[in-house]
């Protein structure tokens, strides 16, 4: 019976570290790859507003609107994430009986949050 056991715990054991392998190697590869392309391309939410703001005129209305688009979601994409990874960083939202607790605002606008959000 014992036996059976440390196979089973040796088993698992090996399995994991040949996954953990096989990540180990491959995420950061994905990672770079993510990053050349977020580099050429820009931020996703951005990538609209970059295709409709190359190829229009750059002395009317419509440029300078697709532009200010363009700036602002270059901006605000890596803000969100910042927010939302400070209050779970924190600690401040937790999951208590299948239920999400957490103070709508309080943790969102904390000077923590906030700081978290510009600095991403």
């Amino acid at each position: 019976m014992d036996l059976a056991f440390a196979r089973a715990q040796m088993g698992l054991s090996l399995a994991f570290h040949i996954v953990f392998a096989i990540v180990g190697i491959g995420l950061p590869v994905l990672m770079v790859v993510a990053e050349a392309l977020w580099l050429r391309t820009g931020p996703p939410s951005a990538g609209s507003a970059f295709a409709f703001r190359k190829y229009d005129r750059r002395d009317d209305a419509t440029h300078r609107r697709w532009s200010t688009l363009f700036g602002a979601a270059s901006t605000l994409t890596p803000f969100f994430p910042g927010l939302s990874l400070s209050g779970l960083g924190t600690g401040e939202i937790r999951v208590v009986g299948g239920h999400v607790i957490t103070g709508f605002l309080a943790r969102w606008t904390s000077p923590f949050a906030l700081g978290c959000g510009v600095l991403a």
